[in-house]
């Protein structure tokens, strides 16, 4: 059955839209998906200046794109389109990505998601934490690039497209990238600097393991004959 209405709060519509079968089993072991954040971890978010709260915080990873935006419109009621309850194609919003010159969509047929959603309210507004994560790899320009054209899609060129809603927006890992060209990003993804916010990474207590295909004398080879585990580099 299709709708275009709903009494619930937009976290709410945020957290129905979650249909992975991980957050499934997070909900059996966590209150709903709602939190208490690590007291190390919300010290480094008030720092950014995201007035997140002791507890009550709705923490979502790898959510989609396409559900914040149909949570964010069903919320908003502007979901139904010339009376239908569904949202036209020719309705969407969509930005230019600066780099490719491709369009992207607040909906598209892919599965882009946001590494870590944290959800919240605060003084009367619904705050979106958006965090990009990367732990044993880096960043390209190419890549943020079109992933703020799409977030811009979504949430809007200044931030203000949905009244109460306070998106935000952090890269997180080891160390702060360089050479990040903000250029073209939405304003609300930056500080008043134009640089991207970021929170640290701490490296996990134990050292990760990986696991691959190994020549006679232990050295990487997709063509060995062997099976290798060794220490993975952070």
């Amino acid at each position: 059955m299709l709708i275009s209405q709903s009494r619930d709060s937009l976290a709410e519509l945020i957290e129905r839209f979650n249909r992975k079968e991980r957050y499934i089993v997070f909900q059996q072991v966590a209150t709903a998906g709602s939190v208490e954040l690590d007291v190390s971890f919300r010290s480094k978010l008030r720092d950014l200046g995201w007035p997140v709260p002791d507890r009550g915080v709705l923490v979502l990873t790898d959510y989609h794109l396409n559900w914040l935006y149909a949570a964010l419109e069903l919320s908003a009621g502007r979901w139904a389109s010339a009376g239908v309850d569904g949202k036209a194609v020719d309705d969407l919003p969509q930005a230019v990505d600066s780099g490719t010159q491709k369009v992207r969509y607040a909906l598209e047929h892919n599965q882009e998601d946001i590494d870590l959603l944290l959800v919240w309210e605060a003084d009367g507004e619904t705050h979106l934490g958006l965090v990009e994560v990367k732990a044993h790899s880096g960043w390209s320009n190419a890549q943020l690039r079109s992933k703020a054209a799409r977030l811009e899609a979504v949430l809007g060129r200044e931030g203000g497209q949905y009244a109460g809603v306070v998106p935000r927006f952090a890269l997180m890992s080891f160390a702060a990238p360089s050479k990040v060209d903000t250029g073209s990003w939405p304003t609300w993804m930056t500080d008043d600097n134009g640089t991207p916010q970021h929170v640290k990474l701490v490296p996990p207590l134990n050292e990760r393991l990986t696991v691959g295909r190994v020549d006679s004398e232990g050295h990487s080879n997709s063509a060995g004959e062997f099976y290798g585990i060794r220490q993975s580099p952070s």
